[in-house]
């Protein structure tokens, strides 16, 4: 028994010392080991990182912070941040109520040195009496604002003539109604090329393309620097010229008639097209842009149907386009009705050409004129209250084929084009799930695509987009890059689908900038866990392309035409024998 130890002995008493001992040594080295790494980690940071007191004086700063205050051979301890950054009141008073900001700023060191960042402000509690402190994280965002700048110019230019687009125009048409009493007279081209579709159908969208460029540097040479010249879309464009009288509008609209008449050698073919243009006068013929733009509109057709090649000046009498208008609106609104809209699939494929998903196209054979384009029909729709109809008819049959592709085996979404009145419409929700719960298919088997120009609507569509991914709908920007777009959108509300234009991907299949541009769009989406889809891909040099800058999602004619839902599906049954 002599080599037991009594508890209440002096030797057991020291055996305890010595554990206490031990534990606390161990405990001692655990928190030297995770001070030294997280030592090590604020040292090593990329971001540059800086412990502060309350005061926002500079305790310690890790390398990072110091290259970018380009004090890297010498101590910054006892700087004041606040003299190289200014942070937004906002993000001030975020910081004094919750001890927290993460907010972007310009980091100044000179005048010349100035890094736009991306700072975060976290307030620990000091121990005991002792004062707290603040850690500071800057991130180096100077390449995303470089990428947000690229876009927010593609956003005001179309990406093929470079010149201004729609919103850049209207924003230049404001502009100068504005000045109206100093300048005078506006005038309001509408040019509509004529024969540009043959050449297009018979020489391929390249020499097209090449087309259209070439006429534009013809209207320029007109026009002078000091003109606005954009593009409306497809072979039109708008001007706007101060002038002193109608007359000296119509001779420079006459001039425009013949150098757009000029011999083009295209593709290594000798080209002549020709235009009809439409002339408005403000202040005479309006003072707002919609009717500026409607009147000159209707005289150009009025050009178009006396023989074309040729300029017209708006008279209130023009009605022919009016009449045509009327014939073609009686029919839209019968066809809605009894549902005689026709609606084809095109399918979109991933990288190693496998369908993943397919939208709904409408189509419109009109008694008595033949097939009406969409883009005509469906305008005519929404200027004329029939938006909402033609859209429940879309989303019905969108549902139809999406449960009818799940049938054959298919879990892929079928993507419905949303027009921005529809997404204005309280019942939009409410028809979108009768039309899920008619042929029990879930939300996420329906994308909702919808235009730039959504944005460009009164009331809050951001937050009725919010509303339809919160139900489970894909929501989907179609058109990105052709006038509206903006990255504050994307930031906004983070889409699950961006579709690049065709347009854009032109630009892209011939300019390394434009390529190094897509790639920059590309990774920022990635970044927001947004799907990528290519539009227009008609080559397999184009697919090959766009598939190495890192798009994952392509639709165009390589790789699949727009087709009825029978042909889809029977092509679908032979691929699985």
């Amino acid at each position: 028994m002599t080599d037991l130890v009594r508890p209440d002995s002096p030797a057991a008493e020291l055996h305890a010392v010595r554990r206490w001992l031990e534990v606390e040594r161990s405990a001692r080295q655990r928190t030297e080991r995770s001070l030294h790494l997280i030592a090590s980690a604020f040292a090593l940071c990329r971001d540059a990182m800086a412990v502060l007191t309350e005061s926002g004086q500079i305790i310690e700063a890790n390398d990072a912070l110091r290259a970018l205050m380009l004090s890297a051979e010498r101590s910054v301890s006892g700087q004041y941040l606040s003299h190289y950054i200014k942070l937004p009141e906002a993000a001030i008073r975020t910081f004094e109520r919750d001890g927290y900001a993460l907010c972007e700023a310009q980091f100044h060191v000179s005048a010349k040195r100035v890094t736009p960042v991306e700072i975060s402000l976290s307030r620990f509690a000091g121990e005991a009496d002792r004062e707290g402190y603040v850690v500071a994280s800057l991130r180096d965002i100077t390449e995303r604002k470089r990428a947000e700048q690229a876009l927010e110019r593609m956003a005001l230019s179309d990406a093929l003539t470079q010149l201004p687009n729609r919103t850049s125009f209207y924003q230049a048409f404001e502009t100068r109604l504005q000045k109206l009493e100093e300048t005078g007279n506006l005038a309001v081209l509408f040019i509509d090329v004529d024969g540009f579709k043959e050449v297009n159908d018979s020489l391929g969208h390249a020499a097209g393309d090449e087309l259209l460029c070439a006429l534009v540097r013809e209207l320029r040479q007109v026009l002078g620097a000091g003109e606005v010249l954009a593009r409306w879309g497809g072979d039109e464009f708008v001007a706007l010229l101060d002038v002193s009288d109608r007359d000296q509008a119509r001779q420079v609209a006459e001039q425009l008639v013949q150098a757009v008449g000029r011999q083009q050698c295209i593709a290594g073919h000798d080209i002549r097209v020709s235009a009809s243009i439409g002339l408005s006068l403000a202040p005479e013929e309006g003072l707002d842009v919609e009717t500026l733009l409607r009147n000159a509109d209707a005289a150009m057709y009025a050009a178009k149907a006396a023989g074309k090649s040729r300029v017209r000046c708006y008279d209130p009498q023009l009605t022919s386009e009016a009449r045509s208008k009327v014939t073609l609106l009686a029919h839209l609104h019968g066809a809605i009705e009894a549902e005689l809209i026709t609606f084809v699939l095109q399918p979109k494929f991933d990288a190693r050409q496998r369908m993943i998903s397919a939208e709904l196209l409408a189509r419109w054979n009109c008694p008595g004129v033949g097939a009406v384009p969409p883009n005509v029909f469906v305008a005519l729709a929404e200027q004329n209250g029939m938006a909402s109809a033609l859209g429940r008819l879309a989303i019905r049959r969108a549902a139809g084929c999406a449960r009818a592709l799940q049938d054959a085996g298919l879990q892929i979404p079928v993507a419905v084009n949303i027009s921005p009145l529809q997404v204005a419409d309280d019942e939009l929700v409410e028809v979108l799930a009768a039309a899920c719960a008619e042929f029990a298919i879930a939300p996420r088997a329906l994308e909702l695509e919808v235009t730039e120009s959504v944005f460009l609507q009164k009331g809050t569509p951001e937050r009725r987009l919010a509303l339809l991914r919160e139900q489970g709908f894909r929501v989907a920007m179609d058109d990105f890059g052709t006038g509206y777009s903006s990255l504050g959108y994307l930031h906004r509300l983070p889409f699950d689908t961006i579709k690049i234009d065709r347009s854009f991907l032109l630009a892209v299949d011939a300019d390394d900038r434009s390529r190094q541009l897509l790639a920059g769009i590309v990774s920022l989406c990635r970044a927001l866990d947004m799907q990528i889809v290519a539009e227009g891909v008609e080559t397999q040099a184009q697919f090959e392309l766009l598939k190495d800058l890192g798009v994952d999602t392509f639709q165009g004619f390589l790789l699949g035409r727009p087709q009825s839902l029978e042909c889809l599906l029977d092509a679908i049954r032979a691929a699985d024998r």
